[in-house]
């Protein structure tokens, strides 16, 4: 078999299994940089505090409620809409300045509570998009 010719100064023959490839500095030169940025990436992921996984509970906070709607009406309608995920032991919501646009929904277990968060968050009612969260402290219901 013949002896392959160089092309260019800047190119590095590799054998393998008798095939000749050529290597340009240009393509290594780009690849070590790409696995650079990899790295890169990857320690800023690694650096990056994993947020802590909220603490469940059986009772959704709901924020961004449309305060314009009477509160006989919106509690109806957290009602029907939550019950449809399971049993909604409670919904309370009031009308003063400190908690306007806001309620509590208690479920019989967190695992209703978690479904009902994941499938309703960001549901847009009576024009204004839900903020869902679980309650910080257990509900009386």
């Amino acid at each position: 078999m013949a002896e392959p010719e160089t092309m260019a100064t800047n190119s590095h023959d590799i054998k393998l299994d008798e095939k000749d490839i050529k290597l340009d500095e240009d393509d290594i030169v780009r690849d070590a940089s790409e696995t650079k940025e990899n790295a890169k990436k990857e320690e800023e992921d690694e650096e990056k505090p994993e947020e802590p996984e909220e603490s469940a509970s059986e009772t959704l906070y709901i924020q961004n409620l449309n305060d314009k709607v009477k509160l006989i009406y919106m509690k109806a309608t957290l009602n029907n809409l939550f019950r449809h995920f399971g049993k909604v032991l409670d919904v309370v919501a009031h009308h003063n300045i400190r908690m306007r646009g806001q309620a509590f929904v208690s479920f019989a277990n967190i695992e209703t509570a978690k479904k009902a968060m994941k499938e309703v968050q960001k549901f847009p009612l009576y024009g204004k998009p839900m903020q869902i969260s679980f309650s910080k402290t257990r509900s009386e219901a």
